[in-house]
């Protein structure tokens, strides 16, 4: 979402790019929440960057849609490609390590004078 810098100076519009960006998020994320259901897989299968980057390059057509079946169509387009960004899967498990605990904190030797 690139909000590792705001490009804005007054607090409003730190709000409303705020507000923007979880609105861009939540979208992205009911993207591949349908997109996941439409499959039968579970929502975190799918790449998140994969997905957003998909749904960037859609928008525009979609805002330019001239009528609703249009739009239909291109909102299955994006479902479509969506589905195909799925991520890889793990052939290794992942060991668990036990839990350790930090050593105590040993106290500085006296001074010698």
């Amino acid at each position: 979402m690139q909000l590792e810098q705001l490009r804005c100076t007054t607090p409003d519009m730190v709000a409303k790019e705020l507000e923007l960006a979880m609105a861009a998020y939540n979208l992205v994320r009911t993207v591949i929440y349908l997109a996941a259901q439409k499959v039968g897989l579970p929502p975190r299968a799918y790449s998140f960057n994969r997905v957003r980057h998909i749904v960037e390059a859609f928008g525009p057509r979609l805002a330019a849609a001239e009528d609703p079946a249009q739009a239909q169509a291109i909102v299955e387009r994006i479902l479509y490609y969506a589905g195909q960004a799925k991520l890889s899967k793990r052939t290794r498990k992942r060991p668990a390590y036990p839990r350790q605990v930090w050593p105590r904190r040993q106290s500085f030797p006296d001074r010698k004078l």
